[in-house]
C-alpha cells in the first residue's frame, strides 16, 4: 500500500499549477541566494558558482524553502482533517502505519525535489546573464552532490519530521508552522550570536542545519578551496549531524507509533462519545416549559457595526491566544529572547556588556524576522478561518458586512502582535533585573518594541499586507507563499545590497540598527517618521482594498473580484483607500526630493562610477607638483542641531617640489560649500567646480615657485539638507559629532579611488597589484601616511559649540569661555604634528587625573561611568610602561573621550584618544576579558601616539604594520606581563579566527606582511600576531628596546616597515617559521 500512496502523493502535488510555481520560485532562489552569498566573497579570482558558495547556500537552505516546507509538508497529513475526508479514507483496507509511511515519504520526496530545484537554480546561473562570464567556472558536481547529501537530504528530513511530529501530536496545522518556526528560531539565534560569541563550538553543534559550521569553515578557505574544494568534515560537524538526525529519528519514531486513524477522525469530527453523551443529556432535559423569546431589534447603524467589530475582535483574539499551543509559543519566544539577550555580544573583542536597554532591544532585529513570518501565517489562517472550517456558508449569510468581520480579525491579529511585543518587553526587563541592572530606559523599549522601528507597528503593517494579498488571491496557501516569499525577498535583498532604497522596502524605516547611547536615534528619528507615514498610508490602502476584493459566498476568480462593482466595501471605504494611495505617492515624491535629489542617498553603482570618473579625470594631478600644508589656524563654529558647521581656515602652504605650481586643487564634497578662497589677500579665480566628484580647481594669482610660502584662507560651510536613509551624518551628529577631516584635502585625494579590483575592472580602470605604493616609491616615501597633503603642522584651533556641549581637538586647551549662549574652546599644538586631526563635541561629564607630567581628562556620557576607574588605572599603568621603555610620553595634556560607534572604534591623534562607546565604556567589569581589553586598548592607543610623534610614517606598503600592528603587539606584551598569558591567549585566538574568516572576503590578492597594503583584516590580526610572536620569542623588553633604537636611528628619515623588519633580522635570530609569517602568504 505504501507503493500506491507514495506515487499518489506525487501525482496529486504535480497536478497542481501551484507546485510548479513553487519549483520555479525555488529555482529562482537558488540563483538569487548564490549571488547574494558571493557578495561576501568578492575576491577577484573567486567564482560565483564556486564550491564554497554552494556549501553555504545548501546549509543555509534559504528561508523561502523552509517556510514552504512548513506550509506544504504538514498539509499532506492534515488535509484529511481540514477537508473532513478522514472518515471516508480511513475505511479503506490500509494499515495505519503504511498509510503514515506513504504520506511521509511522499512529502519527503516532494521536499527533496524542492531542494533539487534550488540546486538547479545554482547550476544554471551562468546561462541566465547574471554576473560577468569570467566569474563562472566549471560546475563542481561532486562538491554539489556532497553538499546536497550532507545538508539537503539531512536537513529536509529534519524539517519534514518536525512538521509531521507536530501534526500527529497536536492534530493542528498551526502546530506544524510553530514547530518549523521554533527550529528556524534556534538556527537564527545560533547564526546571529556566532559572529561575536566565544562559544562558537557549542553554536556549531546546536545549529540544526549546520550553517554556522559551514560559514565558519568556508570563510577561512583560500580562494582555490572556495572554488573547487570539498568542505572539510571534523568532529564538530559529525556531532551536529548525528545530534539532529538522532532527534529527527526520535521524532519520526514517536510519530510513527502515535499516528492513528481514530485520533484524526476525532480531530475532524469531534469525539463520538462526547456527542452521544450530549444527545442523552438533551433528551432527559426535554420539557414543555414555555420560554419567552427575547425581542430582537434590527439595528444596522454604523455605530452598531463598530460595536460588533469590537466584540468580534475580542472573540477572535481570545480564540488565538487561549489554546495551549499559543501559550507554548509565547513561552518559547520569551525564553529565546531572554537567552538571546544574555548571550548576545555586540562587540567582538570587548566581551560582555552592561545590559543596557538598547542592547536588549537590538535582539528584535535578529529574531523579529521570524516573528513577522509567524504573524503573517497566523493572519492568513485567521483571514480564511471560515473557509477552512467550512462555516463560510453560515457566516456569509449573516446580516453583517464583510468589513466588520475582516476588520475585527485584523484588530485581533494586532492584539496578538502586541502580546508578542510585550513578551519581548518583559523578557528584556527580566534579563536586565536578573543581572542586577535597574537603569531601565523605558523610552527605548517603547520606541523599539512598540513603535515602527521593527516593533509592534511594523508587525501591524505586515498584517495589513497579508489581508490585502488574501483578499486579492482568495487562496490561503497562495497568500502564505506570496507574503512570506515577498518578506524574505525584501529582507535578503536589502541585506545583500540587491535593493538599496528604503522606499522600496515595505514597512522599513531608516536607522534600525543605528541607535547610539550618546546620540540616541539622531537624525533617523525624523527620517523614520516620514517613512512610517509612507508605509502607513499604503497599509491603509492595502487593508481596505483587501476587504473590497474579498467575496462572500462561492469563490470567484481574481479578475471578477477586482473589477466587480459590488465589492464588500462601500464607496466611502473605497474613497479612503484611494486617498491613502494618493498620500502614499505624494510621500514617495517627497522622499525622492528630500533623500535622492539632495544626494543623501547615492546608489552604490553610481558611487563606483563617480569614484572611477574622479580617478580618470584627476588622476594625473597626483604626478604633478602640489602645495603642502605646513600650518593651520582654524575657527570652527558647530551647530549640530541644525546639522551645520561654519569654518574659517588659514593655511600656510609651501611648494616642496622642484617645479612651479599654477593651479590649486581643493577637494570639497557635495555637502561642503566654499564661499571664499583667497591667497595673500587676493580672491582666487575658480576654474572648475565639480560638486558630484568633489573637486574644485583654482588658479594662483602668481605661479607658486619651488620653495615659495603662501597663506591661503578658506571660508566654508558644511550642512546636510533633507533626510538621510542610511548615513548617520556622524560628523555633525546631534550629540557626539566627530569631524575627521575639517580642512579640505589639497591636491589629488587617493582615498577616493576604487580599491577592489572587481569594481575597477567593471569601471574601466587598471587592476591594482597593491592598494598602496611600493616601498621604494620616491614620491610616496616623503608623504605622511595619515595626511599626504601636509608636513608636520603647527597651529591653533578655536571651536564654538552649543552651551550644553564640550569639545575636544588636537593640542593643549589654553582657553575656555562662554559667549552669546555658546561654549568656546581654544587649543594650541604643543609641537608640529601630522595633520591627522579630529574635532568632536558632545554633552560630556568630566573626570580629571594627573599621570606623571601629563594632565589627563576623561570625557564621557554622564551615565556611562561604569568603568572610569578602570580607564584611569589603564592610563596610569600604560603611560608608566611606555615611559619606562620608550621614553617620555609626547604630550603634557591628554583627553580620552567617548564617541558614538558610527565611525572607527579608535582614534589616536595629538593630545587625544577617542574611543567608541561600544569599546569598553559600558563593558561588564565583572568579566575578566573586559578589564583586559580596556588595559590593552588604552595602552595600544598610547603607543600609537608615540609612533605618531616620533617619525614620518611613509605612505607606502607596510605603513599599517607600524601604525596598527606594532602598537597592538606591544600592548599585548604589556597585557601578558600585567594579566598573564591566559588573557593574551584569548585575544590571539580571536585574532586568528577573525583573520581566517576575513581573508576569505579579500577583494584583491592578499599581500605578505612586508608589503601589507592597508586592508582591514591583515595588519590588525595577522600582523599583530606575527609581531607579538617575535616579542614573545626574544622578550618583550628586548623588542621595546629595538623599537626605540630603530626609531632613533630613523630620525629625519621615512619610516618603512620593511626597513624595520630588516633591522630586526640583523639584531635577532628569527627562525624560518617566524620569517615565513612576514615574507609569504599562506595558501
Amino acid at each position: 500500500m505504501v507503493s500506491k500512496i507514495f506515487p499518489f502523493e506525487l501525482r496529486t502535488r504535480f497536478a497542481s499549477p501551484l507546485t510548479w510555481l513553487i519549483l520555479l520560485m525555488m529555482c529562482f532562489q537558488g540563483v538569487w541566494y548564490a549571488l547574494a552569498v558571493y557578495d561576501f566573497y568578492v575576491h577577484d579570482q573567486a567564482m560565483i558558482n564556486g564550491a564554497g558558495i554552494f556549501y553555504v547556500c545548501l546549509s543555509g537552505g534559504g528561508m523561502i524553502l523552509m517556510i514552504i516546507i512548513a506550509m506544504i509538508t504538514g498539509m499532506s497529513l492534515y488535509r484529511d482533517i481540514e477537508q473532513r475526508t478522514a472518515l471516508f479514507l480511513y475505511t479503506f483496507p490500509v494499515s495505519e502505519k503504511r498509510f503514515f509511511l506513504g504520506r511521509f515519504f511522499g512529502a519527503y520526496a516532494i521536499n527533496l525535489l524542492l531542494v533539487a530545484a534550488y540546486v538547479v537554480g545554482m547550476i544554471i546561473m551562468p546561462y541566465l546573464g547574471f554576473g560577468p562570464a569570467d566569474k563562472f567556472g566549471p560546475v563542481p558536481w561532486l562538491q554539489l552532490l556532497h553538499g546536497y547529501v550532507l545538508f539537503g537530504v539531512l536537513n529536509i528530513f529534519l524539517l519534514t519530521v518536525v512538521s509531521y511530529f507536530c501534526i500527529v501530536r497536536f492534530r493542528n496545522m498551526a502546530a506544524s508552522y510553530i514547530g518549523i518556526f521554533l527550529l528556524v528560531l534556534v538556527f537564527l539565534v545560533a547564526e546571529a550570536v556566532s559572529g561575536n560569541s566565544p562559544y562558537i563550538t557549542a553554536l556549531m553543534i546546536l545549529d540544526p542545519f549546520g550553517f554556522v559550521y559551514t560559514k565558519e569553515i568556508v570563510d577561512g578557505m583560500s580562494v582555490a578551496e572556495k572554488n573547487i574544494g570539498f568542505l572539510p568534515i571534523d568532529e564538530r560537524l559529525l556531532f551536529n549531524r548525528l545530534l539532529w538526525v538522532g532527534i529527527g529519528l526520535l521524532a519520526f519514531t514517536y510519530s510513527y507509533f502515535r499516528f492513528s486513524f481514530r485520533n484524526f477522525i476525532q480531530a475532524a469530527f469531534g469525539s463520538a462519545r462526547k456527542t452521544l453523551q450530549d444527545d442523552v443529556v438533551a433528551s432527559h432535559d426535554a420539557s414543555f416549559t414555555h420560554v419567552a423569546v427575547p425581542h430582537v431589534k434590527r439595528v444596522f447603524s454604523i455605530g452598531e457595526y463598530f460595536r460588533k467589530l469590537g466584540r468580534f475582535a475580542l472573540v477572535e483574539f481570545l480564540n488565538v491566544v487561549r489554546p495551549v499551543s499559543f501559550k507554548v509559543v509565547l513561552m518559547v519566544i520569551a525564553v529565546m529572547f531572554f537567552l538571546y539577550m544574555i548571550l548576545w555580544n555586540p562587540v567582538y573583542y570587548v566581551g560582555a556588556q552592561v545590559p543596557l536597554t538598547s542592547g536588549m532591544t537590538t535582539t528584535r532585529l535578529h529574531t523579529g524576522f521570524l516573528m513577522i513570518i509567524l504573524l503573517m501565517i497566523w493572519s492568513g489562517e485567521l483571514f480564511f478561518k471560515d473557509r477552512t472550517t467550512g462555516l463560510w456558508q453560515v457566516a456569509d449569510a449573516a446580516p453583517i458586512p464583510s468589513w466588520v468581520t475582516l476588520l475585527s480579525r485584523f484588530v485581533a491579529m494586532c492584539g496578538v502582535a502586541l502580546i508578542i511585543s510585550l513578551t519581548m518587553f518583559a523578557s528584556g526587563i527580566v534579563a536586565q533585573v536578573g543581572q542586577g541592572f535597574f537603569a531601565i530606559d523605558w523610552q527605548v523599549y517603547a520606541y523599539d518594541l512598540l513603535g515602527f522601528r521593527f516593533g509592534w507597528l511594523t508587525y501591524v503593517l505586515y498584517i495589513g499586507l497579508v489581508f490585502f494579498v488574501a483578499g486579492l488571491t482568495g487562496n490561503r496557501f497562495l497568500t502564505h507563499v506570496v507574503c512570506v516569499g515577498y518578506f524574505i525577498f525584501i529582507a535578503i535583498s536589502f541585506d545583500t545590497g540587491i535593493i538599496e532604497q528604503i522606499r522600496y522596502g515595505y514597512a522599513l524605516v531608516p536607522g534600525l540598527d543605528d541607535f547610539s547611547e550618546l546620540n540616541r536615534y539622531g537624525i533617523f528619528l525624523k527620517a523614520s517618521f516620514w517613512y512610517f507615514l509612507l508605509w502607513l498610508s499604503l497599509a491603509i490602502s492595502f487593508l481596505l482594498a483587501g476587504i473590497r476584493f474579498w467575496n462572500r459566498g462561492s469563490e470567484k476568480g481574481v479578475f471578477k473580484r477586482v473589477f466587480s462593482l459590488h465589492g464588500e466595501l462601500g464607496w466611502g471605504g473605497v474613497a479612503i483607500s484611494l486617498a491613502s494611495l494618493a498620500v502614499f505617492f505624494f510621500l514617495q515624491s517627497f522622499l525622492i526630493a528630500e533623500v535622492n535629489t539632495t544626494r543623501n542617498y547615492v546608489p552604490s553603482g553610481q558611487e563606483d562610477t563617480e569614484a572611477a570618473e574622479y580617478e580618470k579625470r584627476f588622476g594625473e594631478v597626483q604626478f604633478s607638483a602640489s602645495p603642502r600644508i605646513t600650518a593651520v589656524d582654524l575657527q570652527l563654529d558647530l551647530y549640530p542641531l541644525e546639522q551645520a558647521a561654519e569654518c574659517r581656515a588659514e593655511l600656510t602652504l609651501d611648494n616642496p617640489s622642484n617645479e612651479p605650481v599654477e593651479k590649486l586643487y581643493v577637494n570639497a564634497d557635495y555637502f561642503t560649500e566654499i564661499s571664499s578662497l583667497s591667497m595673500n589677500g587676493r580672491e582666487l579665480e575658480r576654474l572648475e567646480a565639480d560638486k558630484v566628484l568633489g573637486m574644485e580647481v583654482y588658479a594662483f594669482p602668481e605661479v607658486m615657485a619651488p620653495g615659495d610660502i603662501r597663506t591661503l584662507i578658506i571660508d566654508s560651510r558644511r550642512s546636510y539638507p533633507g533626510l538621510s536613509q542610511g548615513e548617520p551624518r556622524a560628523d555633525l551628529a546631534y550629540n557626539g559629532l566627530l569631524m575627521e577631516r575639517f580642512v579640505p584635502v589639497i591636491g589629488y585625494d587617493s582615498g577616493k579611488e576604487l580599491q577592489e579590483n572587481n569594481e575597477r575592472k567593471a569601471n574601466g580602470l587598471d587592476m591594482l597589484d597593491s592598494r598602496m605604493d611600493s616601498v621604494d616609491d620616491p614620491v610616496s616615501l616623503v608623504k605622511h601616511y595619515l595626511a599626504t597633503d601636509a608636513a608636520l603642522v603647527s597651529g591653533t584651533i578655536t571651536v564654538s559649540t552649543p552651551a550644553t556641549q564640550t569639545t575636544f581637538a588636537p593640542g593643549m586647551l589654553v582657553k575656555r569661555w562662554e559667549e552669546n549662549g555658546r561654549n568656546y574652546f581654544r587649543y594650541e599644538l604643543e609641537k608640529p604634528s601630522p595633520l591627522h586631526w579630529c574635532i568632536g563635541s558632545a554633552d560630556y561629564a568630566e573626570e580629571a587625573l594627573t599621570v606623571g607630567e601629563t594632565e589627563v581628562t576623561l570625557l564621557y556620557k554622564a551615565d556611562h561611568g561604569y568603568n572610569i576607574d578602570l580607564y584611569c588605572e589603564a592610563l596610569e599603568e600604560g603611560m608608566n610602561y611606555l615611559e619606562s621603555h620608550l621614553g617620555a610620553y609626547p604630550y603634557s595634556e591628554l583627553r580620552v573621550v567617548e564617541i558614538p560607534f558610527y565611525q572607527d572604534p579608535f582614534y589616536a591623534f595629538a593630545n587625544t584618544i577617542a574611543i567608541s562607546e561600544k569599546e569598553g565604556w559600558y563593558g561588564d567589569r565583572n568579566n575578566a576579558d573586559v578589564v583586559s581589553f580596556i588595559r590593552a586598548s588604552v595602552t595600544r592607543e598610547l603607543f600609537r601616539q608615540w609612533v605618531l610623534e616620533n617619525g614620518l610614517l611613509a605612505d607606502v606598503q607596510g605603513a599599517e604594520m607600524l601604525w596598527t600592528a606594532l602598537p597592538e603587539a606591544l600592548a599585548l606584551g604589556f597585557l601578558e606581563q600585567r594579566d598573564g598569558e591566559e588573557r593574551v591567549a584569548v585575544v590571539l585566538d580571536k585574532k586568528r579566527r577573525k583573520y581566517g574568516k576575513d581573508r576569505g572576503a579579500e577583494p584583491n590578492t592578499e599581500p605578505s606582511l612586508l608589503y601589507a597594503d592597508g586592508i582591514d583584516y591583515l595588519e590588525e590580526n595577522k600582523g599583530a600576531i606575527a609581531l607579538y610572536h617575535v616579542s614573545e620569542t626574544i622578550g618583550h623588553k628586548r623588542l621595546l628596546y629595538l623599537v626605540r633604537e630603530w626609531f632613533t636611528m630613523q630620525e629625519g628619515k621615512p619610516l618603512v616597515f620593511k626597513d624595520f623588519y630588516e633591522y630586526l633580522k640583523s639584531e635577532v635570530a628569527l627562525d624560518e617559521k617566524m620569517r615565513m609569517m612576514f615574507e609569504i602568504v599562506e595558501k
